[in-house]
């Protein structure tokens, strides 16, 4: 009882030294959890959550942060205990931990320190809070593989299980799935599971990014592969689910499926039947040019696209394409990018869905511009599932995040946590 009274206490204390010292700054940034004495603002709520709606394809609106702040609250309060635990262990992980993460910074955003904010602009998150993050992760996973190597060891044997069981056989149907998961393990749970499987329905009728969704929010193992389940026979899916896979095309979401303890989501990424793969899986490389527009009556737009098809017809490839995107001004370089034909929106899919390699689209308007895209090549994904090293990463994976929620859930149940609204 003294103890808690204490841990009071000295909060208390340090709202008032925080009200006190920075009066001006909570103008603009209030505490919304205390983690054991430490601070979560709605600075660092705001950060995180630009990034995740970034990441998931949703706008950075006022009424997609109400929906997932809850959730983002919970996740800034575990990566704050990692970071605590990791300063209990061994002071010098989070040192070594952000060294390793300036360079992860460096290798996706950068070259170059003002390359790297330029990048980060985009998301609407500081270089510090990107730091923290990846930080975060680095350090965790140190501290879980170092408390657990003997479990992490025994995986070897597993693999050579999962090798002779996915020894697939393509001339029996198989289907590639992905999956979120939100239990419900109690009643004060069930209200806060409803709210989100409800928003996650509703952010991915909106054109959510599936595999972001799973990432922060799915409750299965499968959270540590962005939701990916991978290819899986036919005969192997529990019939409940497989009824409702077979009415989906590849590219669809399921209906929501209700167990007793959990809601599940599944998407179709791919289907194998008679040892025909779906064409619909195909990936496109595609490069967009772009043709700025002076004056945006018709008659110059159609003199324009006159001009435009004049100059395509000599274009022979790719590079030739970015060639001439320069050619028009464009500071920037031609955007380009790897694309699944069941990904693409449905106005791309139409202009490009039956152009072979080195064929491009017809000028159309877009963003005070003509836009032409070409594609640079068409292909299947190959299929990786009998590689060892896919399959160890996916069994080191699910090991992670049992371990994971285990010793995050202790911390939690040790720790003084406080939540303001």
């Amino acid at each position: 009882m003294i103890k808690k009274y204490l841990n009071f206490f000295l909060n208390l204390m340090l709202l008032l030294l925080i009200y006190s010292h920075s009066f001006s700054f909570e103008n603009k940034s209030k505490i919304v959890s205390i983690v054991n004495g430490a601070p979560i603002t709605t600075y660092d709520l705001d950060e995180r959550l630009n990034i995740f709606l970034t990441e998931s394809n949703l706008e950075k609106n006022a009424n997609n942060k109400i929906k997932f702040k809850g959730a983002i609250i919970n996740t800034l309060i575990e990566e704050e205990l990692k970071f605590q635990e990791a300063e209990r262990i061994n002071p010098n992980l989070v040192f070594r931990a952000e060294k390793k993460a300036e360079d992860l910074l460096k290798l996706n955003f950068g070259p170059g320190q003002e390359k790297i904010e330029q990048n980060l602009i985009n998301f609407g998150a500081s270089y510090q809070h990107f730091l923290r993050l990846f930080t975060a992760d680095l350090i965790w996973s140190s501290i879980i593989k170092s408390k657990y190597e003997k479990q992490f060891l025994k995986i070897e044997e597993e693999i050579k299980n999962k090798l002779n069981e996915f020894d697939l056989n393509f001339q029996k149907p198989h289907y590639k799935l992905s999956e979120i998961i939100v239990t419900r393990k109690n009643n004060t749970n069930i209200e806060k599971s409803n709210l989100l499987i409800k928003n996650i329905i509703q952010s991915l009728n909106n054109g959510a990014n599936f595999h972001s969704l799973a990432k922060q929010f799915s409750s299965s193992e499968s959270r540590n592969n962005n939701g990916s389940l991978g290819w899986i026979q036919k005969e192997k899916i529990p019939i409940e689910y497989l009824k409702e896979i077979e009415t989906l095309k590849v590219g669809q979401i399921s209906k929501l499926i209700e167990t007793q303890n959990s809601y599940i989501l599944l998407k179709l990424e791919g289907k194998i039947i008679n040892g025909q793969r779906d064409k619909s899986e195909t990936i496109l490389e595609l490069v967009k040019l772009i043709y700025p527009l002076q004056n945006f009556n018709e008659n110059d737009i159609n003199k324009a696209k006159i001009k435009l098809k004049k100059d395509l017809m000599a274009v022979k490839d790719c590079s030739q394409l970015k060639a001439l995107h320069l050619n028009y001004g464009n500071k920037n370089e031609a955007e380009s990018g790897k694309f699944q034909i069941f990904n693409l929106n449905e106005k791309i899919k139409k202009e490009v869905l039956f152009l072979d390699k080195n064929q491009k689209s017809e000028p159309t308007v877009a963003n005070n511009s003509l836009v032409s895209l070409m594609v640079c090549d068409r292909y299947l994904p190959d299929i990786t599932l009998r590689a060892k090293e896919n399959i160890r990463k996916e069994l080191e994976g699910k090991l992670f995040v049992q371990l994971s929620d285990r010793y995050i859930n202790r911390l939690k149940r040790a720790s003084y946590i406080e939540k303001f609204n």
